[in-house]
């Protein structure tokens, strides 16, 4: 009988939603190759512009380059020092409008199969 490895080792990786990851690089896989990531990400961006989140974030980043106690050398600095809080000021309209939008595409896609 061979040795016990760890349950890890050979279960499926998993996304932090659950989902097998095999699952969702097949889902993303398709909504690129369908055309409707560009259009989702058209949408998302109109969506941010007109809620005034773009604004924001540029206020933002002006604000962490100016502190002189985050360091920021890069971009890769600025995002980091910008990142969660930008995430958060998406308003939520723009978070359910997505959501929605995601759906249908997904919903599309499984009855076009």
């Amino acid at each position: 009988m061979p040795p016990l490895t760890s349950a890890s080792s050979s279960a499926p990786t998993t996304t932090t939603s659950g989902a097998p990851s095999e699952t969702v690089a097949e889902i993303n896989r398709r909504i690129l190759e369908s055309g409707e990531l560009s259009k989702l990400e058209s949408h998302l961006l109109q969506l941010l512009q007109e809620s005034g989140w773009t604004e924001q974030l540029r206020t933002l980043c002006r604000e962490r380059l100016r502190d002189p106690d985050v360091r920021v050398g890069n971009y890769a600095d600025l995002r980091r020092a910008v990142d969660q809080e930008a995430r958060e000021m998406v308003p939520e309209h723009v978070r359910v409008e997505m959501v929605r939008k995601v759906l249908g595409v997904l919903r599309g896609m499984v009855e076009s199969d």
